[in-house]
């Protein structure tokens, strides 16, 4: 069955409020498991890799960059498509993913060099 007919389809039997619904919440569900996954996959990368720490910590910096112009447009675009369910924007929407990247791999380099006893306290105070 085409997209276009099973959404008919379901907005016949549900009404398309409901349909909207159900579809934003299914993907602020997989903003944030992409986002675990993305977050997880870019600390495992560095662990414990010199090499691969430094060149993935050069890539954090047009990462940055970029994920402040996307991360904008990605609330503007979260912002008008909502449905008020929610308290908050989407946290992990489409346009931080970068900066999802680069968190992940600042703080796994930065518990790499503050080894076991690493504490956020101590690292930034």
């Amino acid at each position: 069955m085409p997209a276009k007919e099973a959404y008919d389809n379901l907005v016949s039997k549900y009404g398309k409020e409901r349909v909207d619904q159900i579809a934003y919440t299914w993907q602020r569900d997989k903003n944030a498991k992409d986002a675990a996954a993305l977050a997880e996959h870019a600390a495992a990368a560095v662990k414990g890799n010199t090499e691969a720490a430094i060149g993935h910590s050069v890539a954090t910096v047009p990462a940055n960059l970029f994920g402040s112009v996307a991360g904008a447009y990605g609330v503007a675009l979260d912002w008008a498509t909502r449905d008020n369910r929610y308290s908050t924007l989407d946290p992990n929407n489409i346009g931080t993913m970068a900066s999802v990247y680069s968190g992940a791999v600042r703080g796994q380099v930065a518990e790499d060099i503050g080894g076991d006893e690493y504490d956020d306290f101590y690292f930034y105070g």
